[in-house]
């Protein structure tokens, strides 16, 4: 029996499908590489964006385009887990601040290791410029962003 084709590039397939199709695969590859330190691909990404300095949860929301009820549930994992602390929010009393603690730039330090190895490997396969498919990936964030708005 052969093996089914990937539904990536298939002649009856469709754009927003591939999309899906790598998403997924990006999610295995993460999910590899970060396996042995306990971080989740969703928290890696809150991880190296704390990693810069403590934000708060709407600015983290629009930086890696998580839905805040999505986002909350990652910040309390995180807390609970003790990569992150909170901190009030000199600008908004209303609102917080997220950084790393400690514990969390120790974690931080080994998944973004390991996150490179993985990156160094992709690399390694992609015959192109990284640098073009990272400007054609825009191209299609914005592109989704604008079909979504048309949604509404």
């Amino acid at each position: 029996m052969t093996e089914p084709v990937r539904q990536i590039g298939a002649p009856d397939g469709t754009l927003l499908l591939d999309l899906l199709v790598i998403q997924r695969a990006v999610g295995d590859l993460l999910e590899a590489a970060l396996g042995e330190t306990g971080v989740r691909p969703v928290e890696y990404a809150v991880h190296g964006q704390l990693a810069k300095g403590p934000l708060t949860p709407r600015e983290l929301s629009a930086l890696l385009g998580l839905p805040p009820s999505t986002l909350t549930g990652v910040l309390r994992a995180l807390e609970e887990r003790g990569d992150t602390e909170r901190t009030a929010d000199p600008r908004d009393r209303r609102s917080y601040r997220v950084a790393l603690t400690r514990a969390g730039k120790r974690r931080h330090t080994e998944a973004r290791r390991r996150f490179r190895v993985a990156l160094d490997l992709l690399h390694e396969e992609l015959p192109d410029d990284a640098g073009e498919a990272r400007a054609l990936l825009l191209r299609i964030d914005e592109a989704l962003g604008r079909a979504r708005d048309r949604l509404s």
